[in-house]
């Protein structure tokens, strides 16, 4: 069977309105509901291995500071010429590291360009320890501890000036926090996972936020105690120990990251949770936020009847989501929250004073709230990662920088190129318009002068022009889907 001419030029027709709606309405959705997307700024540098935290120094300094997981401490210059990673820090002969453990936490002294003092969060194996209390798992210990600059190089931490801030025993490999940071008033404040232990006894370290002077030392410890931390002198603690007085905040279950909004003086944990939900606290001094009774807003599976206990949270979440995909882009969800920080640069206007945080499984969102009543009013998504994202950092600038944990890289948020996606789309139409024009016109000038075309050459001629715009409309749907896919997971 010959097709027609008419039937060639009406499937051209037909096709190149199909390719052209479909391009405007693909082009059109992208362009309306993303406008945020992230590049690797530091792209010259050495992948890295297992990354889990980011620090940016002071604008003096112009360095930055990424933690590898297995035990070393990397800087680079401040700057996206950057090729070299130095060593600042290998401790990889004593660090323990696992899914959850190893070196994983790291806080630069507010006078760190003065003193050269920087605080470590690390694991190690506990060598005098029954194993048999820890079956099936290692026994390990967790290590809060002080490396200073080298004086001789300014660059590298001397390891042999390790100065043991606490040690405290673990006997699973599960939820250690691991968060160091310090606030205006001068404290570090440790953020120690619940180790399967609960966060809520008070005379543990378990699931709790510490504040520590480590500017001064006690008897027996490399730090004091401030005396306005809730639980500070209260009658029977040196006899009893019923309660920990480094004590600031408890109840959490694995606070891996938090941070602190100068501006605002808000305090936000991003709790990792358990089967149900992540959330997100505003801590605040003395309060309990109910782990192990509740997990978000519900009761959690080991106290399916919380309600009827004693120890109710002091505070809800500020927020918290679920795992499960509800299919609208801008509903939060995922494996294990990453927390973030309040956005206080100047690139996007739109989002500043918004909390913007990610999931460890690679997506990242904002949350608007109403910093008068700390209610959320909206959270929006703003971009997703092929790798795993284990933390999130803030330059001098305000600016906000997402750890690439299974990718090795460092990533910038930045707004959404529609450049390349764009190219794409303009490519696949040109080719569209030019096979249908070439093909129809060959086909109207032969008509037009009357000139004979066999019935093999007209039908390979209807065969090819049909099958040439079927596979360009097919590839600009397949390019727009794939890209649609991997935009919104």
């Amino acid at each position: 069977m010959i097709i027609s001419f008419k039937r060639v030029l009406l499937l051209i027709l037909v096709l190149l309105l199909g390719s052209v709606i479909t391009v405007g309405f693909m082009f059109g959705f992208v362009a309306r509901n993303v406008s945020y997307s992230y590049h690797e700024p530091f792209s010259n540098l050495p992948k890295l291995n297992k990354p889990v935290n980011l620090l940016f120094g002071s604008e003096v300094s112009n360095q930055v500071y990424v933690l590898d997981q297995e035990g070393v401490i990397y800087s680079f210059e401040n700057s996206e010429n950057a090729n070299n990673l130095n060593v600042m820090l290998d401790i990889r002969d004593r660090v323990y590291w696992d899914w959850e453990g190893g070196l994983i936490g790291f806080a630069l002294h507010p006078e760190f360009d003065q003193n050269g003092h920087a605080f470590t969060f690390y694991t190690i194996l506990d060598k005098n320890r029954n194993q048999t209390t820890c079956d099936p798992h290692p026994c390990l210990q967790l290590i809060v501890s002080r490396f200073t600059v080298s004086l001789d190089k300014l660059n590298v931490f001397d390891p042999l000036s390790e100065l043991n801030i606490l040690t405290i025993p673990l006997t699973t490999p599960w939820h250690r926090g691991g968060q160091l940071l310090f606030k205006d008033d001068g404290y570090l404040y440790v953020h120690i996972g619940e180790a399967n232990r609960g966060g809520e006894n008070l005379n543990n370290f378990y699931g709790k936020v510490l504040r520590l002077n480590v500017d001064q030392t006690s008897t027996g410890l490399n730090y004091t105690i401030p005396v306005d931390n809730p639980l500070y002198d209260l009658p029977g603690d040196n006899i009893t120990k019923l309660y920990q007085m480094e004590i600031y905040a408890y109840g959490f279950r694995n606070p891996w990251r938090a941070s602190y909004d100068q501006l605002t003086g808000l305090h936000f944990v991003a709790d990792v949770g358990d089967l149900q939900y992540e959330e997100i606290n505003i801590v605040e001094k003395g309060k309990f936020y109910g782990w192990k009774f509740k997990e978000g807003v519900q009761c959690s599976r080991w106290f399916p009847d919380c309600e009827t206990v004693q120890f109710d949270p002091d505070e809800e979440p500020f927020f918290f989501y679920t795992h499960n995909d509800t299919g609208d882009i801008n509903i939060p969800y995922g494996s294990a929250i990453i927390g973030g920080y309040v956005y206080r640069g100047s690139i996007f206007s739109e989002l500043y004073g918004d909390y913007v945080f990610a999931d460890y499984s690679g997506g990242v969102w904002s949350l608007e709230f109403n910093l008068d009543t700390l209610e959320v009013n909206s959270t929006k998504f703003l971009f997703r990662t092929l790798s795993l994202i284990s933390s999130i950092a803030v330059d001098p600038q305000g600016e906000l920088f997402f750890v690439g944990h299974s990718q090795g890289t460092i990533y910038k948020l930045s707004k959404f190129n529609l450049l390349v996606f764009e190219q794409i789309l303009k490519f696949v139409g040109i080719s569209a318009i030019v096979t249908a024009l070439t093909y129809g016109g060959s086909f109207g000038l032969a008509k037009f002068k009357n000139i004979s075309i066999n019935s093999k050459t007209k039908q390979k001629i209807s065969l090819g022009v049909s099958f040439g715009i079927v596979g360009i409309f097919l590839l600009v749907w397949i390019v727009t889907s794939l890209y649609n896919a991997f935009l919104y997971g």
